[in-house]
């Protein structure tokens, strides 16, 4: 699952091109990502401030790899980090 094809592996369009994914990461608040046997599993992306809201913009996990917990692994990673932050959404 390459950041290109991560949107379309979730089901959402495919028409975000590798430059723009990158663009997003670069611009994003925090990006994390969950690696299993060396292939991108799922990724979560946070928009905001980082002091008084924080906005889940992407939460994705590879089809194949879902059900697991790697999204929930993630989110919690995510809300740990930001556990002062008044508004998360």
């Amino acid at each position: 699952m390459s950041c290109a094809s991560t949107p379309a592996s979730a089901g959402r369009p495919t028409r975000t091109t590798r430059q723009r994914w990158s663009a997003a990461f670069r611009h994003s608040l925090l990006v994390l990502a969950a690696w299993e046997d060396g292939e991108l599993a799922g990724l979560i992306r946070a928009v905001g401030d980082g002091a008084t809201i924080v906005f889940i913009q992407d939460i994705l996990v590879a089809p194949e790899r879902q059900r697991r917990g790697i999204g929930t692994a993630l989110l919690r990673a995510l809300l740990e980090r930001f556990n002062g932050v008044r508004q998360i959404s």
